[in-house]
């Protein structure tokens, strides 16, 4: 399950930009403050448009920096 740490573009036809190295430390992040792989909450995959499941127990920065680290 490797895959689900690596952004959606590698293996794919888009170009391989810095944004994905930032995708593969949220995918990390998002397992080290869940405690839960995001591959097991998303088990059919993460797309552009895929909701990202925040957990209710995550404190209010933690699940800021989840979901406000595509606006940097």
């Amino acid at each position: 399950m490797e895959e689900m740490y690596c952004a959606p573009e590698i293996g794919g036809v888009s170009k391989i930009t810095e944004a994905c190295d930032w995708w593969s430390l949220g995918a990390l992040l998002y397992e080290l403050l869940t405690g839960t792989p995001l591959w097991q909450c998303h088990p059919t995959g993460v797309h552009p448009h895929t909701p990202l499941r925040i957990p209710e127990f995550l404190s209010t920065a933690a699940a800021s920096l989840l979901t406000e680290a595509d606006r940097i």
